[in-house]
């Protein structure tokens, strides 16, 4: 369930912020949605030995993750592009983030017992930074109905 309430506000979010993101931003997040509600899909590997379980859904699963770990990466990183010139707090999250895209993955695969432990440490800064969007994207909504006014 959080998979998919997860993916439908990353929608949200992509298609109320189609002009202020730009169009590769907004695209590459539209994926991270579509990826993460097809992840939400299919059940992955239980980690009890034994269990019994579909390998064409595990792999789906893994799939579709994958291709949603890069459509984040991706979009994180063209809208630090958009972002400019002017470094700041956002600039450092968004390299934050990216580097945590990388890396995580990696510690993954070598440590597969952390694994879990890893992949919510995804989670939680993907969610802090859909949330800082969601906030931005909010203050800019209230700014442009101050001046509208």
């Amino acid at each position: 369930m959080g998979f998919l309430l997860f993916g439908l506000a990353v929608l949200w979010l992509a298609c109320a912020a189609d002009q202020t993101w730009g169009r590769a931003v907004v695209w590459m997040h539209i994926g991270f949605g579509v990826m993460m509600l097809s992840t939400a899909a299919f059940s992955h590997q239980p980690f009890l030995p034994d269990v019994p379980f579909d390998p064409v859904e595990d792999f789906l699963h893994s799939f579709t993750a994958t291709v949603m770990g890069f459509a984040f990466s991706l979009g994180v990183f063209a809208r630090f592009l958009q972002r400019g010139k002017n470094f700041g707090i956002s600039h450092s999250f968004d390299l934050v983030v990216i580097g945590a895209a990388i890396i995580l993955p990696l510690l993954m695969a070598g440590q597969p017992g952390l694994s879990g432990l890893v992949q919510r440490i995804m989670f939680m800064l993907a969610y802090i930074w859909y949330g800082v969007e969601a906030w931005k994207l909010r203050e800019t909504a209230i700014v442009a109905a101050g001046s509208a006014e």
